[in-house]
């Protein structure tokens, strides 16, 4: 049976749910799973805490620590010790290090990653945790297959100078990465930019567990009721929860009787509240804050439309695939969505969901009265949403195409 070891930077983190969903499917598929973290966050801070713990994932943590000595003689002798015990791999990384820290830090990284040997696979997530891996695997003090999942935020530079740094600082990870996985076509060809090399990039969408994220009942919709729409996502610009509360303020200026839930936390928070405040829509929109996967599920099952208003940021960072989307089709929940970033690939657009163009307030509102107005193609729609997720977009799917890669 192999061991898979995850690789993140922080853990478990209240956002990146994709990260336990690939843990899971790990599980299932019958291999050892660990998960190597440099921040032990508290585990309150999960949205999935009682998975978590039904797979028994909290005993495979490890939190990178070093062990240096605070006693500065002893930290020196140890380092020197380490040297001369791992004196062929440090004399292929001393050269990426200053001086102070090639006979102070590397030795001691060294002595670490020594007891990671029994790994088959490392699964980095996120390339910017990468590269102390890649450094072990290039010095041949492991020699386990590396596989580094992008996920957006990782392969995101503003200008040609950012681009640069990032082609500098993920070198040595693509280069000892056997497969490197991308969610969209919009993230893999950022990827491209970086000079990734074709023949090891791969699409592979994160799942969603569909077992979990299940409708109870199927889904309609009846313009005299009131009409609940959902957002799911951190209060931040990237997110464009400001133009769900217009898109609101213009559907109940047209009489139609609106419930709009808002779910996740951020510095965004003040200003959507005052937003709210102004237009009046403190009795129609309501601010959830951050809430736990079971809140989430019930809310997508019990409101009628998805609104993705995610945009292009000021730095021109885009959404690369949103998970929840993939989350809303499963409990049969229609989308209707801006066309930013990767959106696009995660709904069939006129099947499972409505793309309108980016920040085209009117073209939304447009969007939701149509599916308001003609419960027919509602019905349509939520029953092809459920279906595209169980096709194309399901864990277990997802699952078996990392296995094959570990596998191979």
């Amino acid at each position: 049976m192999k061991t898979i070891c995850f690789v993140v930077s922080a853990f478990p983190s209240v956002s990146e749910t994709f990260v336990v969903n690939q843990i899971v499917a790990a599980k299932r598929n019958g291999l050892n799973i660990k998960v190597l973290t440099n921040k032990c966050l508290p585990i309150s801070l999960s949205s999935q805490l009682k998975i978590l713990e039904e797979h028994e994932i909290l005993k495979d943590i490890i939190s990178v620590n070093f062990d240096m000595p605070k006693n500065k003689m002893v930290r020196i002798l140890k380092a020197f010790f380490y040297i001369i015990c791992y004196f062929r791999f440090w004399i292929k990384l001393e050269k990426r290090y200053s001086f102070k820290q090639g006979i102070s830090l590397l030795p001691y990284k060294l002595a670490y990653y020594c007891q990671f040997k029994f790994v088959d696979v490392f699964h980095i997530q996120f390339a910017t945790v990468g590269n102390d891996v890649a450094e072990m695997k290039y010095a041949g003090l492991l020699n386990a297959k590396v596989v580094t999942t992008l996920h957006g935020y990782d392969v995101h530079f503003e200008n040609q100078t950012q681009l640069s740094r990032l082609k500098e600082r993920y070198k040595l990870l693509f280069d000892v990465s056997d497969f490197i996985t991308a969610n969209t076509a919009f993230l893999a060809e950022k990827a491209e930019q970086l000079f990734v090399k074709p023949y090891k990039l791969l699409l592979i969408p994160m799942g969603v567990d569909n077992t979990f994220f299940k409708l109870s009942v199927p889904k309609s919709i009846n313009r005299a009721s009131t009409i609940k729409l959902l957002s799911v996502g951190r209060l931040i610009p990237l997110k464009g929860h400001e133009f769900g509360v217009l898109v609101v303020k213009k559907l109940v200026d047209n009489g139609y009787n609106i419930c709009y839930d808002i779910v996740g936390e951020g510095k965004e928070y003040l200003e959507l509240k005052s937003l709210i405040d102004t237009l009046g829509l403190n009795d129609v929109i309501r601010l959830h804050g951050k809430q736990n996967q079971e809140f989430i599920k019930k809310c997508l099952d019990e409101c009628h439309v998805f609104l993705m208003t995610s945009i292009t940021d000021f730095t021109g960072r885009a959404e690369a695939q949103g998970l929840v989307l993939a989350e809303a089709q499963a409990m049969g929940m229609p989308v209707v969505a801006f066309n930013s970033g990767g959106v696009k690939y995660s709904i069939k657009s006129n099947e499972t969901g409505i793309l309108v163009s980016e920040k085209n307030i009117d073209a939304m509102v447009s969007s939701i009265k149509e599916l308001i107005e003609t419960p027919e193609k509602y019905g349509k729609m939520s029953i092809a949403a459920i279906k595209h997720v169980s096709n194309e977009l399901s864990m277990v799917k997802m699952g078996a195409r990392f296995l094959a890669l570990y596998e191979s």
